[in-house]
């Protein structure tokens, strides 16, 4: 399962770097997030481990996860395992950043890789992915409207009234 999705955004790449990489930016835009912490001392780079939380439904859940690229105002990439970790399901992230004539494009991507999963799990993403695609599509492009909302100062207001959710 892959989900690309590009975004122009109205704001400096050094903008949405911070909407991206810094938590208490994070948490205005990522439906759910509740906290996202490094688990070294020192900068993000590429290998340094982080960990964060997640409320879905009435349970929040913890998803350990490792930088694989760190390049500030260009490029972040991220893997983070659901499950055991360095066992059933990596998912890959990545945020792309380049200069364009609206300020900045956002080329985001995320890949689902069910290599180490077992075969009923296989199943099930060879059977219901291109749902779940279309679904996780929807829920993503969601949030980056946010974030870009965000990066362009429309305010945080607007954001508060458009999530039923928070309501």
């Amino acid at each position: 399962m892959v989900v690309n999705v590009q975004l122009p955004v109205a704001a400096s790449r050094e903008r949405v770097w911070s909407l991206i990489t810094e938590p208490e930016q994070q948490r205005k835009w990522m439906t759910g997030l509740v906290d996202n912490r490094q688990l070294h001392d020192g900068p993000a780079r590429p290998g340094v481990e982080f960990e964060f939380d997640i409320r879905e439904r009435n349970k929040t859940s913890t998803y350990p996860g490792e930088f694989l690229v760190y390049s500030p105002s260009d490029k972040l990439a991220i893997r983070f395992w659901i499950g055991k970790r360095h066992g059933r399901l990596a998912i890959h992230v990545s945020y792309l950043l380049t200069p364009s004539s609206a300020g900045t494009q956002l080329d985001y991507r995320c890949e689902l890789n069910t290599d180490n999963a077992g075969v009923m799990l296989k199943w099930l993403f060879w059977t219901l992915g291109p749902l779940m695609n279309w679904g996780s599509t929807r829920v993503v492009r969601r949030q980056l409207e946010k974030m870009k909302q965000l990066a362009e100062g429309r305010g945080e207001n607007w954001l508060e009234v458009r999530d039923w959710r928070n309501i």
